[in-house]
């Protein structure tokens, strides 16, 4: 992992006038969210898109605020449990969750669910997808293994 890699989490408000509430540091996301990436990073030793990330922005939304961001980027708003996007310059990734969606789909706790969408979010970034059946079972099989090794090493 790059060692001046830079997080940045936020939770977006209902509405988009305000400004986002930074999330506290004992936040469950901030405590595990390093070594996820760290063990990513570790597992996917060749990956499809280099990672050369300086900063992840790690935003907290919910239905409305994820449609909104796949309607500006993609033109399609619908609901969606997570969605990735990468920029060149400077470089910097931003990984947003839908905690509406994470709540409802969740097959263990909630913030078990959040961190496993912040590493297939993060899996994405390095060139995953999941547009196929056999690919998306690979990446929700890599995202799990993933997410054990996480909650093992507290």
């Amino acid at each position: 992992m790059p060692e001046r890699l830079k997080f940045i989490f936020l939770r977006a408000q209902k509405k988009i006038t305000q400004a986002p509430i930074k999330l506290s540091p004992k936040h469950y996301l901030i405590q595990h969210v390093r070594k996820a990436t760290q063990i990513t990073l570790h597992i996917v030793k060749n990956p499809a898109v280099p990672f050369k990330s300086k900063e992840i922005l790690v935003v907290l939304t919910d239905d409305q605020g994820l449609k909104r961001v796949k309607g500006l980027l993609w033109g399609q708003p619908e609901i969606s449990d997570v969605v990735s996007v990468s920029y060149g310059q400077p470089p910097l990734c931003e990984i947003i969750i839908n905690e509406d969606q994470a709540r409802r789909q969740t097959p263990w706790g909630l913030q078990e669910e959040i961190l496993f969408l912040y590493i297939h979010g993060l899996l994405h970034i390095l060139g995953y997808d999941d547009n196929t059946l056999s690919k998306r079972s690979l990446m929700l099989s890599l995202g799990t293994k993933i997410l054990y090794k996480t909650l093992q090493s507290r």
